[in-house]
């Protein structure tokens, strides 16, 4: 399991959650956040920053559910 409280502010990470949907979990100073937005579907590395920039926020209910392999112990998340 990966600690978010080791990621440095600006780290992110991102999951497909199908084809052409991404979330993208975002590693800020004050805390995490993640996203979730419907992306082209042609290459997910170079389309999982659109996400990050212009993508809905999640509840951190559904953030965590995602993103099960990063444990947020300690991090507040900034919804």
């Amino acid at each position: 399991m990966r600690r978010i409280a080791e990621m440095a502010a600006g780290d992110s990470e991102f999951t497909a959650l199908g084809h052409k949907v991404l979330a993208v979990l975002c590693r800020r100073a004050e805390g995490w956040s993640a996203y979730i937005d419907a992306v082209p579907g042609v290459d997910h590395d170079d389309e999982w920053p659109l996400v990050k920039r212009r993508g809905t926020k999640l509840d951190e209910d559904v953030a965590r559910a995602i993103f099960p392999d990063f444990d947020p112990a300690g991090v507040k998340y900034i919804g």
